[in-house]
């Protein structure tokens, strides 16, 4: 009888469990739903930003992950200290700079983006990129291009931008009296889900040609070039921020393109510049507290606030840096203006 009396109690324990695991599973399966019909409104994708999002500005996500594609996702990131730590044995053996210096990639060699703008050299990988000012090209009818040639189009927004040749459309003719160039199709931008890429099809007299000497040299990139490098390598880092070094070795490289772009705000209009300054300190030092380099998260974080000393998300990283440091005062100092912003407050009442 008493043994009867255990089992049942055990049962009912066990049911129980059982029944709260179901309403948690439930709930999340509710969520994980809502989220996808959210995402469906709108197309499929979803972007991922705002006061919620570790990361500023985060390129599009299509949520049609399954469970062996997200088990994946998390076993990376776990990878992700075993894979620093192998660097940093490497490096601490003595020829161990190459792996590093491949990270930081100076010259450009695979970004596109050497970390001295001014000794900047066409690539493939800027197909899509605004054309340097200083960069020189011919129009003309009677221009012939090869497959896989770079060559420059003007975009619907009048931007010039850089594009590939792909392959010849039509060879032109004498139409009506009147010659007609060959006609080319165009790679404007990469596109991870196709092979083609993004393409249009343009008479050679619209297609700049850039000869052979001027794609060799190196050039000067102007301040319009230089903001959107910077973007083009926040986004990278953003890609890589499951290798902390290698995001860290991004976003660096992105400041030196623009830092000396940025002066002290004169008001609430800031510029291109200055927006994507404080973005990439703020992804910086989310890399930095990722990887427990807490000093330098704090001068991330310093650095974004000189220009927007509003920023929540500088204000609470320097904040949890500053914790981790065991300086508790400084902590404290960055919550308390942080949860003094109307913003901040505003959001907390519909908390309470």
């Amino acid at each position: 009888m008493r043994r009867a009396g255990l089992w049942a109690v055990t049962m009912a324990m066990w049911l129980g469990e059982m029944a709260r695991g179901y309403e948690r599973g439930a709930s999340t399966m509710g969520r994980r739903q809502a989220v996808r019909a959210s995402a469906a409104g709108r197309g499929g994708l979803m972007r991922l930003r705002g006061g919620d999002t570790a990361l500023e500005d985060l390129p599009l996500v299509i949520d049609t992950f399954d469970d062996k594609q997200l088990q994946d996702m998390h076993m990376a990131g776990l990878m992700d200290n075993v894979w620093e730590k192998s660097v940093q044995e490497t490096m601490s053996r003595g020829g161990g700079h190459t792996q590093y210096e491949t990270l930081v990639d100076a010259e450009g060699l695979f970004d596109g983006f050497p970390s001295d703008w001014r000794r900047w050299r066409l690539k493939e990988t800027h197909i899509g990129f605004l054309v340097p000012r200083d960069l020189q090209y011919s129009r003309s009818l009677h221009n012939d291009f090869k497959n896989n040639e770079m060559a420059v189009v003007s975009r619907n927004d009048g931007s010039k931008r850089f594009c590939m040749v792909v392959a010849c459309d039509d060879d032109g003719a004498l139409r009506n009296g009147e010659e007609v160039g060959k006609s080319y199709v165009l790679k404007l931008e990469n596109d991870d889900k196709t092979r083609m890429g993004i393409t249009r099809v343009e008479r050679a007299e619209n297609i700049g040609k850039i000869d052979a000497k001027t794609q060799e040299e190196e050039h000067v990139l102007d301040d319009m070039c230089r903001t959107e490098a910077s973007i083009a390598l926040k986004n990278m880092g953003n890609d890589a921020l499951n290798m902390t070094q290698l995001a860290i070795a991004k976003y660096s490289k992105a400041l030196l393109y623009i830092e000396d772009l940025v002066d002290e705000p004169t008001g609430a209009n800031r510029s291109t510049a200055q927006i994507e300054f404080v973005k990439i300190n703020i992804n910086l030092a989310f890399a930095y507290l990722k990887g427990q380099k807490f000093e330098l998260c704090v001068g991330a974080c310093e650095r974004a606030l000189k220009v927007d000393p509003n920023n929540t998300k500088a204000l609470y990283r320097a904040g949890v840096a500053y914790r981790s440091l065991q300086k508790l005062d400084e902590a404290k100092h960055f919550f308390l203006v942080m949860f003094g912003l109307e913003r901040i407050r505003s959001e907390l009442r519909w908390c309470s």
